[in-house]
């Protein structure tokens, strides 16, 4: 068979050349006459910050959170190259860019693109036509846009103004949330339970939660303005889960722009913006030194029944005084500080009436291309739903059912290959079926008692439309599991939001409201909690386009759809080639063929397990692994290197590691280094003084112990670290090194699981030293609590593609932790994995946790590996 271009694809830093940040590129090369080609380096790598006093890794670009500023002028092309340095996949979205046949560029994972790959790169190639305003750009993969995201500025062209005043300075107000644990663990509990996800612990204005949280009087916002100056304020909401009310104390705020297109201009003193909505709001300063510091704070607008970050975000804005006065040098504690009152949390009036001043600027400049008659119409239904646990289980949706949310009660599944890709190939079938339901298939009362059956269908389902159709869509709230406000985005189009209304849509009475003068001009709306929303656009640009809801836990659980808009006749209407660097489906470097390895950790909770204990089948190659060495003193302090015992010595000591040799010729004895805790369960830690000095006191160290054991292995299993990911794959490959070239242990394995600390220590190691490593221990049973068959088999994929050419060995554990149990299908799962001659063995943690089930799973698991012709 020919090649093809279609793959299935995974499942799951900013430089501007030669200039800051803040800066342009020299304008030397020219596009058609008009604008510049603009260069910026994406480094997606891990970066540790502190916040509310809690410190973790995250993923950033070039190490910012919030991520550097995108600055383009309208007409400017952008080459943008994202470098994927952590081991999680990547994709980019620049919210809100219409992506004029560029579609390849647009960037959600699955739909337009396969994610980056670890070690990866990506150029995103685009041109801005025919938009200036305050966009941006955010992670769309999993909640990576969490951390991942930016501003994306487009100034007018040049010679071109704004349809107001020029600001004395322009400024970025960025909105986000802080999780102090990791939000990727959270969804994926979420998943795996059915239940609602945590909710943040901070919101942030510019990365910063302010003075109204613990421990965050440091990290809080400052915006310093003179006296009798107009200010630019960009707002941007990139938080993932909740619209915000926002305001700032004693000032009133002039709103001219929403997503990038220019407005009426109004006063408001409070303004509401959506997850993924923008608003470019003009600031009056006082015109004299007001001898006083106000709050600017967001707080969120709540309506659904689910939990919410109940709290605020609060930035401060600091006058500065002029140089003659005496409060100059006085300390800004000493001023009175005003605070501003936001609405309360509900306050769906206040909602309804801001939204409805929102206007398009509807001038010959800057006209409101409303279509003014339709070619098609749709309704959708968007709302929540549930569907049935899996695997005879009670999650902890409703009635013990999952959370799901649906548009007309189909609840997206994602594809395995970019729908885009498909699409261009034409090689949909599998993929996608072309027949998203324009209208609810039940009618009910929609924001009345809801139905009593709440399961929703589920597919990967399009919408075709033919190039320059005049579309028209009503999205009607449901009230099934509580009516709520969903903020809609469409990529690849601005919409004109014609009408809204509470309550069930009239197709015979509100038509004749709509507003087809002056409509506001967006790319993200809110569908009113309990009513509905009217939009309108041209589909006049060839691709596939996703359409979701921006709170992202709704988009996880299913409320997403995808337009495709064919290719128009002329060669301008049809979809551009996609580019050579496109990110395609990883092949699957698992070692081939299948191996009766089984391996099992002993030792570590002083069980009084013993080797004899543990039933061994002669068919397989047994490895018991003693668990652990540590670097560690009785005092519980590090020892850089010089390693003790830790395991069981009394009841697996020596002599019996010699017995049990003795007596099963198949079996071979390994230990374990480092672990998760010690003592009163403090973390083990890898903390060399250094690489020479560590690896001097390993060698030395560990060869005694091998030697005393007649040891025949050596497996790393540390999950902390006070050291970098290079200096712990040095200190560990050049240990591996030596006791293999002084012939100590014959074989070596790793023991991540998937946590980004975890993963960029191990990846670092395998990377350099791969090729010592005969083993890759994997800690499946680290991954949550019912983990399914089919998210088993695409875990090991991943872990596959990033430990390349390893035999990656499938684990569970005995000890209840997580993962995919037996009794849920982990042997079928083997299964498929000997059917595809990708079984490379068995791992269990552990011994001593079995014991008190007579080791039933071990024997189940040997007699699975024996059968293995």
């Amino acid at each position: 068979m020919g090649a093809s271009f279609l793959q299935p694809c995974p499942l799951a830093g900013f430089f501007l050349v030669a200039f800051f940040a803040s800066c342009f590129c020299p304008e030397t090369a020219l596009v058609a006459g008009e604008g510049v080609t603009r260069h910026y380096k994406f480094n997606v790598v891990l970066h540790n910050a502190t916040r509310l006093c809690h410190t973790k890794s995250m993923v950033t670009v070039n190490g910012k959170w919030p991520g550097p500023r995108v600055t383009a002028r309208e007409g400017d092309r952008l080459l943008i190259e994202v470098v994927n340095r952590v081991p999680n996949n990547i994709s980019i979205h620049w919210h809100g860019v219409r992506q004029l046949r560029s579609g390849w560029a647009d960037g959600p994972a699955y739909v337009t693109q396969c994610p980056i790959q670890t070690g990866q790169s990506y150029v995103y190639n685009y041109t801005i036509v025919g938009q200036r305003g305050t966009l941006w750009w955010h992670a769309h993969i999993s909640w990576l846009r969490s951390t991942l995201y930016g501003p994306l500025i487009i100034l007018p062209k040049h010679n071109a103004s704004y349809p107001f005043a020029k600001p004395h300075q322009e400024v970025p107000v960025v909105f986000g949330e802080w999780f102090n644990s990791d939000p990727e663990a959270i969804i994926r509990q979420a998943l795996q339970t059915g239940g609602g996800p945590n909710v943040s612990d901070a919101y942030t204005i510019n990365g910063l939660p302010g003075p109204l949280y613990n421990c965050s009087a440091k990290d809080t916002y400052r915006l310093k303005v003179k006296p009798g100056k107009t200010y630019l304020l960009r707002l941007i909401n990139a938080a993932l889960n909740d619209e915000l009310f926002f305001s700032i104390a004693n000032h009133t705020l002039t709103v001219v722009e929403a997503d990038a297109v220019y407005l009426k201009p109004f006063e408001t003193e409070t303004l509401l913006i959506a997850p993924g909505q923008t608003t470019n709001v003009l600031l009056k300063t006082k015109p004299h030194y007001p001898k006083a510091i106000f709050l600017m704070t967001a707080r969120p607008y709540v309506t659904g029944l689910g939990t919410f970050d109940n709290s605020t975000v609060a930035g401060i804005l600091e006058y500065k005084p002029p140089l003659n006065d005496s409060h100059r040098s006085s300390s800004i504690k000493q001023l009175p500080l005003f605070k501003p009152t936001l609405p309360p949390l509900n306050d769906t009036a206040f909602a309804t009436n801001f939204t409805n001043k929102l206007r398009s600027l509807a001038t010959a400049q800057f006209p409101a291309n409303v279509p003014q008659k339709v070619d098609q119409r749709f309704f959708f239904t968007i709302g929540l739903g549930t569907n049935p646990c899996q695997g005879n289980q009670t999650c902890q949706g409703p009635n013990g059912t999952m959370f799901t949310a649906a548009v007309n009660n189909v609840s997206f599944t994602m594809p395995t290959t970019a729908l885009l890709q498909a699409h261009y190939t034409g090689q949909s079938n599998g993929v996608y079926s072309p027949d998203f339901p324009s209208y609810p298939k039940s009618i009910f009362n929609f924001t009345g008692t809801p139905p009593n059956n709440t399961n929703v269908g589920n597919g990967t389902k399009l919408v075709v439309l033919p190039f320059n159709t005049r579309v028209e869509l009503i999205m009607q709230d449901t009230s099934i599991l509580g009516a709520e406000s969903h903020p809609l985005h469409l990529h690849g189009f601005n919409f004109f939001v014609v009408g809204q209304g509470f309550g069930n849509f009239d197709p015979n009475k509100d038509p004749a409201k709509f507003n087809l003068v002056d409509p506001v001009e967006r790319n993200t709306v809110g569908v009113p909690s309990g009513g509905w929303v009217a939009i309108r656009f041209l589909a006049d640009n060839p691709g596939v386009w996703f359409m979701h809801c921006h709170l992202e836990v709704h988009t996880t659980w299913g409320l997403k759809m995808a337009w495709l808009v064919l290719d128009g006749k002329l060669p301008n209407q049809k979809l551009l080639p996609p580019p050579a660097d496109l990110p395609k489906f990883p092949i699957i470097h698992a070692a081939p063929g299948n191996s009766k390895l089984f391996r099992e950790y002993i030792g570590a909770e002083g069980n009084n397990v013993k080797f004899s204990d543990v039933p061994i089948n002669h068919d397989v190659e047994f490895h018991f692994i003693l668990s652990f060495a540590i670097d560690y003193s009785t005092s519980l302090s590090p020892t850089n290197g010089d390693f003790n015992v830790y395991w069981d010595m009394q009841n697996l000591g020596p002599s019996a590691v010699a017995s049990i040799k003795a007596h099963k010729p198949n079996v071979k004895v390994a230990m374990s280094l480092g672990g998760d805790t010690i003592g009163n369960n403090k973390p083990v830690h890898f903390a060399p003084k250094s690489i020479n000095s560590w690896v001097s006191n390993a060698v030395a160290s560990l060869t005694r112990i091998s030697k005393e054991y007649e040891l025949d292995g050596i497996d790393i299993d540390y999950e902390h670290f006070s050291s970098d990911p290079d200096t712990f794959a040095e200190c560990i490959g050049q240990l591996l090194t030596r006791l293999k070239q002084n012939k100590i242990v014959s074989f070596a394995s790793i023991a991540p699981y998937d946590n980004a600390t975890v993963q960029s220590n191990y990846l670092a190691l395998w990377k350099k030293y791969g090729h010592l490593i005969d083993y890759v221990n994997f800690q499946f049973y680290a991954y949550d609590k019912g983990t399914t068959v089919s998210q088993f088999m695409k875990y090991f994929e991943d872990q596959s593609s990033n430990y390349r050419d390893a035999k990656v060995l499938v684990s569970f554990g005995t000890d209840g932790s997580g993962g995919l149990s037996p009794a849920n299908g982990f042997f079928e799962a083997c299964g498929r994995l000997k059917r595809l001659r990708k079984l490379h063995g068995i791992f269990i943690w552990s011994a001593d946790d079995s014991k008190k089930a007579g080791f039933r799973l071990e024997e189940q698991s040997q007699n699975f590996l024996a059968s293995i012709q």
